[in-house]
């Protein structure tokens, strides 16, 4: 075996750092060695690009292990292997993954005769024949079961055991041996119980399900609400839906049967990564189900049924949580590094959360403001991080939930929110961000669910809707007229002692569905996003689903 000593991928950081290392171990088919006449191998993190290794297979040695060493920032790593024919490349293999602080993890690449002259579109990768998502958590990554040495070099691997013995499964692939053994009289997958979500609000659209069928109103530049482009409510052409949520400009929806759909504009850090009129899946790893869809301002993600969480979007913030800290499209999402099952998830502009079954609250993503409730030195969260002081029992579907600047979440009848309040949106408490969960005042009793626009909060307490925060629009609405601050968590006025069963928050409006049935909205109304004509305001616009 051919052995590299580690290379720095990160500056140095003070000695009391826990080092971190990869140990990347390249190979390739005897079949394909035959076939071709050199291996290239390339390495690049966000802080340096090694130079490229080159490999003759009919003289050098395989498997090639190469050391890397990071210290300080956990930087993304790429390693791509290329099988070339002359100078081009006939089989080529990608990983995006990264380090585990304090740990050895080992990714194995390996080149296949099966992927002979098989491309693949970016952020996908070949294995067995079969374009698969190139991203791996690091999380996820086997630990080196050999040592380092002295000098930095890999040593002391059990070359006795098959090389892909340790290489965990793409997300979105299956072992071939488990796909042969299944049998005509498999059982199949239990019962799906997806997770309601029958309102949501975007920037300036809204989106109700009511019966199985998706219904959507307000701006649609970018097909986020259909053909809808006003306050005529307009059916997507998605069936039998379980739930919507909404980001900026798109829109996606899980279905009884566990499908995801998006549709709309996705931007990432360059441009869009995801664009499309018309639905397109979001591809979920083989053998899952969604059991409910968390939307961001630009970037979507999905609760499978396993209990793992797989985003697509931009994730340049960290908000998508496979460490990476890129961006990836729908058709090749990434699974955040959970250590434990999620039961919930919730997205803001640049952050996302979930509720594990352990009962933890964990965030990861933008932590600008403090709304991934991490630490002020902590510009970003690349892998999820328990929320301090939350509270372990939420309460519903809708008890987790992103703003703009601000994170909120419901356990034991109380509100809980975290990060910004400029505008009072976490209550009247002090001005400044904050990254521990706090009660809100005025929100300690009968609360059930939250839901959050740029910089106002909604609730709803003992089925009454209360907001607080920003007031610009009329969004919190409450009669001027009434002298209370903005910080003030009141009820909206004009639905006086009527019974709110959910609640959805946009940009600079919200919405609520009312026990009788009508969907109420207020505040922001310049693409019809209210569902009825009219001025911004407090005043509430009321409209029924056909």
């Amino acid at each position: 075996m051919r052995r590299v000593a580690l290379a720095m991928l990160a500056l140095l950081a003070a000695c009391s750092e826990p080092r971190s290392y990869l140990v990347v171990v390249i190979d390739a088919e005897p079949a394909l060695r035959a076939e071709v006449d050199a291996i290239e191998v390339a390495i690049r993190g966000s802080t340096e690009q090694r130079p490229v290794e080159r490999i003759d297979p009919a003289i050098d040695p395989l498997p090639l292990t190469i050391g890397l060493e990071a210290q300080g920032a956990l930087t993304p790593v790429i390693v791509e292997a290329r099988a070339l024919g002359g100078a081009t490349a006939r089989v080529t293999r990608r990983v995006r993954t990264g380090f585990v602080r304090g740990e050895i993890r080992t990714v194995h690449v390996r080149l296949e005769h099966a992927c002979l002259d098989e491309p693949c579109d970016a952020m996908r990768t070949c294995i067995a024949g079969t374009c698969v998502d190139d991203a791996i958590p690091p999380a996820s990554l086997p630990p080196w079961t050999g040592t380092i040495d002295d000098a930095g070099t890999p040593q002391d691997v059990d070359a006795s055991a098959p090389f892909d013995a340790a290489m965990p499964l793409d997300a979105s692939s299956e072992d071939a041996s488990t796909a042969d053994a299944r049998t005509e009289d498999d059982a199949g997958p239990p019962p799906l119980e997806p997770i309601p979500g029958p309102i949501a609000a975007g920037q300036d659209h809204t989106c109700a399900v009511k019966d199985a069928r998706l219904w959507c109103w307000g701006g649609s530049d970018e097909g986020q609400a259909g053909a809808a482009n006003g306050t005529a409510a307009v059916e997507l052409d998605i069936t039998r839906v379980a739930g919507v949520c909404a980001g900026m400009r798109f829109t996606c929806a899980w279905t009884l049967e566990g499908e995801a759909w998006c549709v709309g504009l996705m931007n990432g850090a360059t441009g869009p990564v995801f664009r499309s009129a018309s639905k397109r899946p979001l591809m979920l790893p083989a053998g899952t189900r969604a059991r409910m869809m968390a939307c961001g301002y630009d970037h979507a993600c999905a609760l499978l049924d396993d209990g793992r969480v797989t985003c697509a979007g931009r994730g340049t913030e960290g908000q998508l949580g496979d460490g990476l800290s890129l961006d990836a499209p729908p058709s090749a999402p990434v699974i955040a590094s959970l250590d434990a099952a999620a039961v919930r998830i919730g997205a803001g502009e640049g952050q996302t959360c979930a509720h594990l079954e352990d009962r933890r609250v964990v965030c990861w993503g933008d932590n600008d403001l403090l709304r991934a409730g991490g630490p002020m030195s902590f510009a970003e969260i690349a892998t999820p991080r328990d929320v301090d002081s939350m509270p372990v029992e939420l309460a519903s579907t809708g008890a987790l939930a992103g703003g703009g600047g601000h994170t909120c979440a419901v356990a034991g009848g109380q509100l809980y929110c975290w990060g910004a309040n400029t505008h009072g949106e976490r209550g009247c408490l002090p001005t400044s961000p904050r990254a521990v969960a706090t009660a809100v005042p005025g929100a300690t009793t009968g609360a059930s669910e939250v839901a959050l626009g740029l910089d106002h909060t909604c609730v709803i307490l003992g089925g009454a809707v209360h907001c607080s925060g920003d007031d610009f629009y009329g969004q919190t609405g409450r009669d001027p007229a009434g002298g209370t601050t903005d910080c003030t968590m009141v009820a909206v006025t004009q639905l006086a002692g009527e019974t709110a069963t959910h609640v959805a928050a946009g940009r600079f409006h919200a919405c609520a569905i009312l026990a009788g049935g009508d969907v109420a909205c207020w505040g922001h109304n310049q693409r019809g996003q209210l569902g009825a004509g009219g001025a911004d305001g407090w005043i509430v616009r009321r409209s029924r689903l056909p």
